[in-house]
């Protein structure tokens, strides 16, 4: 997360956030601060004396902004290997489908991976995957199913974290409220 990365915290002033956002990434390397206005209005952080972005309007800054976010996973991924996690995709917005979705049009970036979670399981109807049946069907995304885990896996998770002396109505409770799901 770019907050993680400058060190921006919630009670950061607009222009501490800047100086962090601009920073953090003139660290990274000079090439990086071209985008630090478009990153900064990606995540809302008012530019002082500068309106221009803001005068162009969301049709013509998000593109711009997905171009910049490419070339810092490009440039980030030609200085050392890199993850780039997409969490949850069924609870997805509109933009960041479609940067998924402009991610996977600009072909492989050397040095990055890309891991989405998606929960195959809900049923939430406007719910999409954010690449193409092509690009699935190319090779270019693997999926990989995982399964609930079973009462005896959950016993021995939950053994492991509450001791060795569980007793059944405790795992019941637990399988019962997270259906055998380990991140719960």
């Amino acid at each position: 997360q770019i907050r993680c990365i400058a060190n921006i915290r919630q009670a950061d002033s607009s222009e501490t956030r800047l100086s962090k956002l601009d920073g953090a990434f003139r660290q990274l390397s000079p090439e990086f601060a071209e985008f630090v206005p478009y990153l900064a209005w990606m995540m809302s952080i008012p530019r002082a004396g500068s309106r221009d972005i803001e005068e162009l309007g969301p049709e013509v800054v998000r593109p711009r902004t997905f171009d910049c976010l490419l070339k810092v996973l490009t440039l980030a991924a030609s200085i050392r290997a890199l993850v780039f996690w997409i969490e949850d995709v069924q609870w997805a917005d509109h933009s960041t489908l479609e940067f998924c979705r402009r991610l996977q049009e600009h072909g492989q970036i050397p040095g990055l991976l890309v891991v989405a979670t998606m929960r195959t399981d809900f049923a939430r109807a406007d719910a999409r995957l954010p690449w193409s049946d092509a690009e699935h069907e190319a090779d270019g995304v693997i999926t990989i199913e995982l399964d609930a885990l079973s009462r005896e896996e959950s016993r021995q998770l939950i053994a492991a974290r509450l001791g060795p002396q569980i007793d059944d109505t405790r795992v019941n409770a637990v399988l019962e409220s997270t259906g055998g799901n380990p991140l719960y």
